[in-house]
């Protein structure tokens, strides 16, 4: 599962260069180019947040299932 949300940051990372490359071959001065380029990051930032808050959550949950249960459950 943690590769799946990397795999998604990646892709918004990438997809994000991609774009940026376009919008700089046009005129920046533009407000319509300025305005797509800032609602891109925004919603490229909104899901990269989301990805890592899911990591973030899953990271806590198996330190609490550690913490309360010890090694027991580990494999060997």
């Amino acid at each position: 599962m943690n590769k799946y949300y990397m795999n998604i940051i990646n892709n918004n990372l990438q997809e994000s260069k991609e774009r940026i490359n376009g919008i700089s071959s046009q005129d920046k001065n533009n407000r319509i180019v300025n305005n797509s380029y800032i609602d891109i990051h925004r919603k490229i930032d909104n899901s990269n947040q989301f990805c890592l808050e899911a990591l973030e959550s899953r990271v806590n949950l198996g330190s609490n299932v550690l913490s309360y249960y010890g090694t027991d459950l580990l494999p060997n």
